[in-house]
């Protein structure tokens, strides 16, 4: 499986972390507050750069669950990511998966919890 880093993710990432009305925010700010406490984080080795990482989830563990979902949609959703796996480098839509028939009453049952 190729590393996220060299398959070029940080774009998509960036991109739907901006499109998060609800949890982007709170990911850019916990982003910025590790940028202002350790300059060159970027330049860091991985060892280094892993104390850090976790000292912020200790901190901030919904910013980095919400940047880790960002991360791992983006990384599973990469063609070379979908090849490596066997999986055509697609989305699943238009052609779609095959789903077993939901049971409408199923669904009747959910309309009335929610009222």
């Amino acid at each position: 499986m190729p590393g996220a880093g060299a398959i070029g993710i940080e774009s998509a990432v960036a991109e739907t972390i901006a499109a998060d009305a609800q949890a982007g925010p709170a990911i850019v700010a916990a982003l910025e507050a590790l940028r202002e406490r350790t300059p060159g984080f970027a330049s860091l080795a991985a060892a280094e750069r892993a104390p850090l990482i976790e000292a912020l989830a200790t901190l901030d563990p919904a910013s980095v669950r919400a940047l880790l979902r960002h991360v791992y949609l983006a990384y599973y959703q990469h063609p070379t990511v979908l090849a490596a796996l066997g999986e055509p480098p697609r989305p699943p839509f238009p052609e779609g998966f095959d789903i077993e028939p939901t049971d409408p009453e199923l669904l009747a049952v959910l309309a009335t919890r929610r009222n």
